[in-house]
């Protein structure tokens, strides 16, 4: 399913570049054949998003969890909009 999610979410990003090199039409059929680049890039996406994403997010979003560095950081880049949306006078 993450691969054929991964497959998709690549189909979308790149567009027309995606049909041709990635993921070719079978000629005559609605149907399309995955190739070896394009079976490579769908592991290597489903890898980022279960090795980075889901752990970096998980840390960022629990509030109880022990401060990180990327929670240090994204607590500091929250702090320095809010504070320019104050001298804005923006709302939140």
């Amino acid at each position: 399913m993450a691969l054929a999610g991964a497959l998709a979410s690549c189909g979308l990003i790149v567009g027309g570049f995606t049909n041709k090199t990635l993921r070719p039409r079978i000629p005559g059929s609605h149907r399309y054949r995955v190739t070896d680049s394009g079976l490579r890039t769908a592991i290597f996406i489903s890898r980022v998003h279960t090795r980075l994403l889901q752990p970096g997010l998980a840390s960022l979003l629990d509030e109880a969890a022990v401060p990180t560095p990327l929670r240090r950081h994204l607590d500091h880049f929250t702090d320095a909009v809010d504070q320019i949306a104050r001298e804005h006078n923006l709302a939140a």
